[in-house]
């Protein structure tokens, strides 16, 4: 096992190992811990967890498009809705420990930012236009898509987009459920 598959921290719940009761726990063992880490990796699955997460981000990207549509109105917070579905989809999807997944959401967080965005403008540009959805998305070039993303990215959307880069790498691991950090707990 590599020091790169080595987590930095032990995947538990914010605010500190609690047994079942919510009582705090005074200290695992070690050894307990290891193994349960040992069984996590071998059953953790990245390809199950970037098709998960990818699902997710289109998902989020057609939901975003789709009331930005209806209400006329761009809403970027909705980027970050997209960054913690896409870690939820990760996590119980891959069911990963190792920072692949994270980095793995905190990618396709971004990258379901962007092609919401895109399908925003999209839509808008159809409208405008009077061409059909498919017609200006198949009509998309580079030059066209860096066109757009340059005339129309704001402030707003770098701290939208880190939000939701943030959210996909925060809460895409796996974390240890409380009765099982009972388990870990020395006795």
């Amino acid at each position: 096992m590599s020091e790169e598959n080595e987590p930095r921290e032990l995947p538990i719940p914010e605010g500190g190992p609690k047994g079942p009761d919510q009582k705090p726990l005074k200290e695992l063992d070690p050894f307990k811990v290891q193994m349960y880490l040992s069984e996590i990796r071998d059953n953790q699955n990245l390809g199950l967890g970037i098709i998960g997460g990818l699902g997710a981000a289109l998902l989020g990207a057609i939901v975003w498009a789709a009331i930005s549509y209806l209400t006329d109105y761009r809403v970027g917070a909705l980027a970050i809705g997209i960054g913690f579905l896409v870690a939820l989809a990760v996590r119980f999807t891959g069911r990963g420990i190792d920072i692949s997944f994270r980095i793995t959401a905190a990618v396709l967080a971004l990258a379901g930012c962007a092609f919401g965005n895109l399908l925003i403008y999209s839509y808008w540009i159809a409208e405008e236009t009077g061409l059909g959805i498919q017609e200006v998305l198949t009509g998309l070039d580079l030059e066209l898509v860096t066109d757009i993303f340059s005339s129309t990215f704001t402030g707003y959307d770098i701290i939208f987009y880190a939000l939701a880069v943030y959210a996909g790498y925060k809460y895409s691991a796996f974390q240890i459920p409380d009765n099982k950090l009972a388990e870990l707990a020395k006795k």
